[in-house]
């Protein structure tokens, strides 16, 4: 890992603590968010992986932040502040502690339903 990488996991692990406190989430919700496992985002928050620009991205995303503020080297045409600032409702965040906890089984139903719902609403 470089030097930047080193850098963009501590500031990663820093924002992640500050979210954390205020909103509450564990790694695995955070996994179920963005589509990896929890040992992933723990290798990500310990710095043992370097962060990449997908990665970068499912984190900013995730916890609401410019992606720059995590990887301040990305180029200003790969993202702008605006594009993934986000503030991800309360409601939001309680769906996905909801979800955490539920079986392999029930997730894999929930998502076909949810897809589901999704094919059907772009048909309309």
């Amino acid at each position: 890992m470089t030097e930047l990488d080193f850098e963009a996991a501590k500031n990663l692990k820093r924002i992640w603590a500050e979210k954390r406190k205020e909103l509450g989430f564990t790694q695995e919700q955070a996994a179920e968010f963005m589509g990896v496992t929890q040992s992933t985002v723990s290798q990500y928050l310990r710095g043992v992986a370097a962060l990449g620009l997908e990665a970068t991205l499912r984190f900013a995303y995730f916890l609401g932040v410019d992606p720059r503020d995590i990887r301040p080297d990305l180029p200003e045409w790969v993202v702008t502040s605006k594009s993934l600032k986000l503030d991800i409702p309360a409601d939001t965040l309680s769906l996905i502690k909801e979800f955490s906890v539920l079986s392999s089984n029930d997730k894999q139903v929930v998502k076909r339903i949810v897809s589901s719902l999704a094919c059907s609403n772009e048909m309309r």
